[in-house]
This record gives C-alpha cells, structure tokens and sequence, in this order.
C-alpha cells in the first residue's frame, strides 16, 4: 500500500504472531518497570529532592523504553503538584496490533515484489 506520508514509498503491512507473542510477553513487564520509575521520580519531587525541571528531563529518560506513550503526566499550574497516569485505553489498541508491522520500501514491484522485500 501506499500513504501521502511516505511519498514515493512502497508499505508492506506483514503478519507474524510470533512477534505478538514477544510483545505480549515484553509489554507488562516494561509498562511495570517504567510505572515503577515514574513513581520514584514523583515521590523524589514531591519531598523537594528534585526540581521540576530535572524531574521532565529524568522523564524524557524514560523514553528509552518506548512505554511513555501508555502514561498522561501533568502538573497542576497552581500547586506544581505532578500527576501520572497509565492509559489503559491506549495500551490496549496497541495490543490490537501486535502481530503486525510494516516495512517501508523506496523499490516498486517492478523492481522487487513483496516477498523479495520482506526476505531482503
């Protein structure tokens, strides 16, 4: 398929429970962890042993583990006080999608058909 986003591009959506199977296995313990750390992070702030900015850049950490998407996290504009959130909602359309990924190709399928591109 193709998409305005990719011009000129060839997406190639593939299929491999294999990978659901990892992700599935990976993803709570990786949500725990990073829920873990954001609660350590937050009680460091709460009793004043970080600033706000150091709290946001120990936050942007974080994103090493690729779960920050499934969290909300705000600070109150009068108290300061910062709030974090799991959206399970969201986790859980990404879980939806599990078993599939996509491969971009700068080939036509003249140059390469799709099964040349997903073994290349």
């Amino acid at each position: 398929m193709t998409a305005p986003d990719f011009p000129g591009e060839c997406l190639l959506v593939c299929y491999n429970p294999l990978v659901a199977a990892e992700r599935r296995r990976q993803r709570p313990a990786l949500l725990d962890a990073t829920e873990r750390a954001v609660r350590e992070l937050a009680a460091a702030y709460a009793a004043g042993k970080l600033a706000r900015d150091e709290l946001n850049r120990r936050l942007g950490g974080l994103r090493r583990r690729k779960m920050v998407k499934h969290f909300d996290w705000t600070f109150d504009a009068g108290t300061q006080a910062f709030r974090s959130e799991h959206k399970a909602a969201a986790t859980a359309t990404v879980a939806r999608l599990d078993d599939l990924y996509v491969i971009r190709a700068s080939l036509t399928r003249k140059e390469m058909d799709d099964a040349a591109v997903i073994a290349a």
